[in-house]
């Protein structure tokens, strides 16, 4: 079977800090949540995390990969 390209679907690999910030959300459900577990792992500032996590979580929604409600 061939595949034609309007068959093709986009596959994203999220690896270390990105992998972290996936898998919390999706365990916390909220941003601070998420915040809060991954200060847990890593030192950085919480106002950096924050800012970090929130442009993750767009570039996530902007590609179809998560609706944050």
């Amino acid at each position: 079977m061939s595949v034609e390209p309007a068959d093709t679907a986009l596959c994203f690999r999220l690896e270390g800090v990105a992998a972290d910030m996936w898998r919390c959300v999706l365990e916390h459900g909220t941003l601070e949540g998420a915040v809060a577990a991954l200060l847990e792992y890593y030192e950085v500032d919480p106002a950096t995390l924050r800012l970090d996590l929130a442009a993750f979580v767009a570039e996530l929604e902007n590609n179809g990969l998560l609706i944050y409600r």
